[in-house]
């Protein structure tokens, strides 16, 4: 079964006289199937505002969002556990627009990569890579790869003591 409705209602005055108004209804739900709409707003100014989710899928760490608004509904796709996050995100109806992140992380030691295409291109705008590692002794490196890997930034960092640290770029 689902859990009550929760519903607000918030009304601000416009003007410092306060002869004009504007209200917002808002409006959240739950059910046990793992299915929420986790916002509801009417709003007289921005319209309707409509996000859901379903979360209890066989594969536990899976999660889906819906949010409406008045000409789009982006749709996304998110999954973690202990050493894995990655998240597919699209803007529907156009789907002129896909996004996947992934990252990877293990005993201080972590990768990353976020790839976006856009317009209908088979290939992304960018291939983003970052590498880093938190070791012992206060000992902090990371690389990056960006422009379609044409520009690589390192950086790294010491904590030598409590009062000195040092970092480069």
């Amino acid at each position: 079964m689902g859990t009550a409705v929760s519903v607000t209602q918030e009304t601000k005055g416009l003007d410092s006289m306060g002869s004009s108004f504007s209200t917002k209804v808002s409006a959240k739900w739950k059910h046990a199937c793992g299915f929420a709409v986790d916002k509801l707003d009417f709003d007289a100014k921005k319209g309707m505002v409509l996000e859901t989710s379903f979360s209890k899928f066989s594969v536990p760490g899976l999660s889906v969002g819906c949010n409406v608004t008045k000409s789009a509904y982006p749709l996304s796709v998110t999954y973690e556990d202990s050493m894995v996050a990655c998240s597919l995100k699209t803007d529907a109806p156009a789907f002129g627009s896909v996004t996947a992140d992934l990252a990877l992380a293990s005993e201080g030691l972590a990768v990353g990569t976020s790839l976006t295409f856009k317009g209908g291109k088979a290939s992304p705008e960018d291939y983003p890579i970052s590498l880093s590692y938190s070791g012992l002794a206060g000992v902090e490196a990371a690389c990056e790869a960006t422009d379609k890997l044409k520009v690589f930034t390192l950086l790294g960092s010491y904590k030598a003591s409590d009062d000195l640290t040092l970092a480069s770029k």
